[in-house]
């Protein structure tokens, strides 16, 4: 009786860096799909190799996605990965890249209603009202404006247009 057996581990191959985008909610899934290189075995076809992701910093679990939220989007960490390999005999090999983490989901702002005021009122936001805004990642908004002054007309002494902005800090 002869018996074989695969004692080769598989070819392990990882995409060089992934770039992933935040979604409206704060959060992304990678999934071993994105970081898998075309891994391969001499005796289990590609379909059937197993695929397992594991975060290495902090430490996660050996798992099939892995979520990154806010805290992890600032595009230049490189959030270390480590993609698992598996044939059908059980033999198993790894390799290891990176994920970098972009907040591309802009914040939206709701700006304060026109109003017309006297000459000798005061122009401060804090007085006539001020924008406000929300993100997909909380806590992270900057709102700025700007004002341009222009002569005014008959009973109007000047026009304000104030311009509102805002900007998250991921």
């Amino acid at each position: 009786t002869i018996i074989v057996e695969d004692g080769t581990n598989p070819i392990a191959a990882c995409i060089n860096g992934v770039s992933v985008s935040l979604q409206a909610s704060g959060t992304v899934l990678v999934t071993t799909a994105q970081i898998n290189a075309a891994s391969s075995d001499n005796c289990t076809s590609v379909n059937d190799l197993q695929l397992q992701i594991q975060r290495l910093d902090p430490l996660g679990p050996i798992t099939t996605e892995i979520e990154f939220n806010c805290a992890d989007a600032d595009a230049v960490t490189h959030h270390p990965v480590k993609l698992y390999v598996t044939d059908q005999s059980g033999n198993e090999s790894s390799c290891q890249t990176y994920i970098v983490v972009q907040d591309n989901v802009p914040p939206t702002i709701v700006c304060p209603p026109g109003k017309t005021i006297q000459c000798t009122d005061s122009f401060e936001p804090l007085v006539n009202g001020t924008a406000t805004a929300s993100d997909n990642c909380q806590g992270s908004i900057m709102i700025t404006y700007s004002d341009t002054l222009a002569a005014g007309s008959g009973a109007t002494c000047v026009v304000l247009n104030r311009y509102w902005q805002a900007r998250d800090l991921s």
